[in-house]
């Protein structure tokens, strides 16, 4: 597998895991009383954002040489 095929997936999984910790939260938040005292929607949120931080770690590691190409750019500019 090469490396744009992988940060395809990545992508794909960072995506998956922003809506539904976006979702899971706006559900708590909107009917909490329905959700009272359920705490999969709490479980699903917090397993969504871990997946989520440690995808996007994974998603700035692979691209960190363009980011520090960027950066540098823009301090000679």
């Amino acid at each position: 597998m090469n490396k744009r095929k992988i940060l395809i997936l990545i992508n794909i999984v960072l995506f998956i895991a922003f809506l539904t910790t976006i979702i899971s939260a706006l559900l708590y938040a909107i009917i909490p009383s329905a959700l009272n005292g359920d705490e999969l929607v709490g479980e699903i949120h917090e397993s969504a954002g871990i997946i989520f931080a440690i995808f996007a770690i994974i998603h700035i590691s692979f691209n960190w040489k363009w980011i520090k190409t960027q950066i540098i750019t823009r301090k000679k500019q």
